[in-house]
């Protein structure tokens, strides 16, 4: 934990640096055009618990006035990484083939998703340097899952080895060494302006995905700069 604490701290430093030297602080307009660092949480899908999340965001502007209400709309392309964990009574698959019951112990479950959404940022600026947004988008997600601490001598497992124990079907996880589902989402938050440029910023999004009980929300702090 302290050193993704740590690599966090030096990507925003970074990105602070980068928004306030002389290629980003120059006196030409930003096209309106972003990038965006997001670092906060996810509240876990499959029934695992709320933990870790980072994603970065491009916005490319497409209209800078929209015809309606005179805002800003953006194409927003998203990547997102999060890992959670939760524990989950696990039934050995030997318990199918003749196992004593008593191979059903607590097992630790590690969801790390991955997701690329391509969407709409509807951005308000209106209000000067505080600017609220919306968001919405689709794509997919990859699900990758391991229990750790297995009921089958201790070892770590790839989630779904067949057959599959009926307490991890029960929850849908990702089968084998991973999944692929379609998803969608829909948030929103705010930025504030730090210069023409720089900004930070908060948002909170939640995902839909195809399958059973996938679905999860993220939320974060943003920082990031215009371009």
């Amino acid at each position: 934990m302290t050193t993704r604490i740590s690599t966090l701290l030096l990507l925003a430093t970074l990105l602070l640096t980068i928004g306030s030297g002389p290629v980003w602080a120059a006196d030409k307009e930003p096209l309106g055009g972003e990038f965006t660092l997001i670092l906060g949480g996810n509240t876990g899908p499959f029934g695992t618990d709320n933990d870790f999340a980072i994603a970065g965001s491009l916005g490319i502007p497409l209209l800078p006035k929209d015809p309606l209400f005179g805002q800003a709309l953006l194409g927003e392309i998203l990547l997102g990484y999060s890992k959670t964990e939760g524990s989950v009574r696990s039934t050995s698959p030997l318990t199918a083939v003749g196992a004593p019951a008593a191979l059903v112990t607590s097992t630790s479950l590690e969801i790390t998703t991955l997701e690329v959404s391509f969407g709409f940022k509807y951005r308000i600026e209106s209000f000067g340097r505080f600017q609220p947004f919306l968001v919405v988008g689709a794509g997919f997600n990859v699900f990758l899952c391991q229990t750790k601490g297995a009921t089958l001598g201790g070892g770590d497992f790839v989630c779904g080895i067949a057959p599959i124990p009926p307490e991890l079907r029960a929850r849908d996880v990702p089968r084998g060494e991973g999944t692929v589902r379609a998803s969608a989402n829909i948030g929103g938050g705010i930025d504030y302006l730090l210069t023409d440029r720089l900004f930070v910023g908060a948002e909170v999004r939640q995902h839909f995905v195809s399958g059973d009980n996938d679905d999860f929300t993220t939320y974060g702090a943003r920082i990031g700069f215009r371009w």
